[in-house]
């Protein structure tokens, strides 16, 4: 895997979102 740390955050925090944006 050779995606920055900050890609890997902001993925997570997307999921994040969409996770809580459906709840």
């Amino acid at each position: 895997m050779c995606s920055t740390t900050s890609e890997n955050v902001l993925r997570f925090l997307s999921l994040q979102y969409i996770l809580v944006g459906y709840l």
